[in-house]
């Protein structure tokens, strides 16, 4: 029987020390093969199973659940909803991390970035991601988050779901959202043609350059008193107007 344990690493550990990893080690390289599979793989950590590269993330959308709500608490929840786009995830050690649409996100965060959330809990596996979030027991508005993701392969689903809570004038005001979006990976070979065919084709109007034609000054017009100094722009133009030199002068 072959064991393929190149997936597995004794880094990180949680809690566990540096010195303790070492021993478990020496031991697991002592054991048989199957020992070690069934023993050690419960100190490993596995790496995630998703493929690093360029990702496309489907609309944003936010479901709310309105509660207690009265008039003091003021306009009610709504919205949240974003467009889609590229990402690009890179994978850190057990966790990953998501650049685009207008931001960076990693697996370690919860996506709602609400004033005073600070993270309480989190764990990570190889095909999911749990972190949540809570304010201080101090703060007037209550509210909690846990943000989970899940996926392998080619696609990651994101699932957020929030609770706030808070009273104004005695009035309790509650409510509660559930934000949910899916990456998908995509395929390298059909992303360069893709990206080739985006760029733009080169213009050809200045492939010549025609003799001076005119010469151009940018403003025609200067008030200046004794003294001053001012910057002239120039353009020196061929008879088809394709070509510009520029340059600048100052007086």
């Amino acid at each position: 029987m072959s064991t393929k344990l190149s997936s597995f690493t004794l880094g990180g550990g949680g809690g566990m020390s540096p010195r303790l990893r070492r021993r478990l080690l020496r031991v697991c390289l002592q054991l048989p093969t199957w020992v070690l599979v069934l023993t050690c793989a419960t100190v490993a950590r596995a790496e995630p199973a998703i493929t690093p590269g360029l990702w496309t993330a489907s609309p944003l959308r936010s479901d709310w659940n309105i509660g207690d709500w009265g008039a003091a608490c003021g306009p009610r929840p709504s919205g949240g909803n974003e467009a889609g786009g590229s990402v690009t995830i890179a994978v850190q050690g057990n966790e990953l991390t998501l650049n685009g649409l207008g931001r960076s996100f990693a697996t370690t965060q919860c996506w709602e970035q609400y004033p005073g959330l600070s993270r309480v809990s989190h764990s990570s596996g190889p095909t999911s991601w749990r972190t949540a979030c809570k304010t201080s027991a101090a703060d007037a508005r209550q509210a909690s988050l846990i943000t989970n993701l899940s996926g392998s392969g080619s696609r990651l689903n994101f699932d957020e779901t929030g609770q706030y809570q808070f009273v104004i004038k005695g009035q309790n005001c509650t409510a509660s959202v559930r934000r949910t979006r899916t990456f998908t990976r995509v395929d390298p070979a059909a992303a360069a043609p893709a990206a080739s065919a985006a760029e733009k084709p080169k213009s050809a109007r200045c492939e010549r350059v025609g003799l001076p034609e005119r010469l151009e000054v940018r403003p025609s017009r200067k008030l200046m008193r004794p003294g001053e100094r001012f910057t002239f722009r120039a353009n020196v133009v061929d008879r088809s107007s394709a070509f510009r030199a520029r340059t600048s002068t100052s007086s």
